[in-house]
């Protein structure tokens, strides 16, 4: 719009460094931009003023995404450990002793289990499915036309380009010598490639058409898991399939319930059960479906807050949340 003035134009913009779409000015004729707003709010389109031009009326929207903490004997007493900004996306752990998160901006982050001591990865930006592998951490970066699958030590040092394609979803165990990451080329497939570097094999095809969430190794790096979608082969509908991470063969697929799982599957520190989020009339809690049959469990009985991804420390001693709300 332009300002009462006319002397120069109020815009919303998206910021590619905080990733948010924030309030702008361009002068006129000089048409130098200007930022106007400085916080932790999405801005929309719609603006007005006051004739006078000293007062605007604007629409925001804040999401507050936070990591909290809970210990397994009591995973409903969760704890925070981030503030509201920057806000935080992906959480993983490693065993000792560091959380690691993704902000919105794709910075990665690192800070104790307790969020003391946060510290920006500065070898990691606008990164994308954030994994911990070992001693390091792994990433997806968009490049032109393709997407890069990333390396960095644990404290941000020694960026190295592992892959590159039309790859997503990088997995590893958590003493893995190999990166396991989907190529959505179609037909999609499954690869790995040492975490070292080299050069990528060919694991295995899917037993239906799409993978629809994420790909995710099991702790002893045997077995992967992922859910998919099957709709020009067989029966269509929505599956789990966990399948040998060396070959790929089927060790066990079971149907989606109807009451869908939203995010998952995740692996329990033991192995032995694929954990989920279910979220329902705002409220997410964790769930756990035994690999080798049986009912499913819910692990967690929140009353509010919604789970957008969660991870474990070794052996499911300590859970890390990423909370929306």
């Amino acid at each position: 719009m332009w300002r009462p003035s006319g002397d120069g134009l109020l815009l919303q913009m998206f910021d590619l460094h905080s990733h948010r779409s924030q309030l702008w000015t361009i002068s006129f004729p000089e048409g130098v931009l200007q930022r106007l707003t400085h916080d932790a709010s999405e801005y929309w389109q719609d603006l007005d003023s006051t004739k006078d031009g000293k007062t605007v009326a604007a629409i925001k929207a804040t999401t507050q995404t936070r990591i909290w903490a809970a210990d397994a004997p009591n995973l409903s007493a969760i704890v925070r450990i981030t503030p509201p900004d920057p806000p935080m996306e992906t959480v993983t752990a490693k065993a000792q002793g560091k959380v690691f998160a993704r902000n919105f901006g794709g910075d990665i982050w690192s800070m104790n289990f307790d969020g003391s001591t946060p510290t920006k990865l500065e070898g990691a930006h606008d990164a994308n499915f954030m994994q911990s592998c070992g001693d390091f951490i792994v990433f997806i970066v968009a490049r032109e036309n393709s997407e890069a699958l990333m390396r960095v030590d644990a404290d941000g040092t020694h960026p190295t380009e592992l892959a590159r394609g039309n790859i997503f979803s990088p997995t590893c165990a958590r003493e893995s010598q190999y990166v396991y990451y989907v190529s959505y080329t179609g037909p999609q497939t499954i690869w790995r490639i040492g975490i070292q570097g080299g050069i990528s094999e060919r694991v295995s095809g899917l037993p239906g058409d799409d993978i629809i969430g994420l790909a995710v190794v099991s702790p002893d790096g045997k077995f992967l898991a992922y859910p998919y979608s099957t709709y020009t082969m067989g029966t269509s509908g929505d599956h789990y399939a966990v399948v040998n991470a060396s070959d790929g063969s089927i060790v066990k697929s079971f149907d989606m319930p109807h009451d869908k799982f939203d995010f998952g599957p995740y692996w329990s520190g033991n192995g032995k059960s694929l954990q989920f989020v279910t979220t329902r009339a705002g409220v997410s809690n964790i769930w756990q479906h035994p690999v080798v049959g049986g009912a499913a469990r819910q692990l967690t009985h929140f009353t509010s807050e919604e789970i957008v991804d969660f991870a474990w420390s070794r052996m499911d001693r300590d859970c890390f949340l990423h909370v929306e709300g």
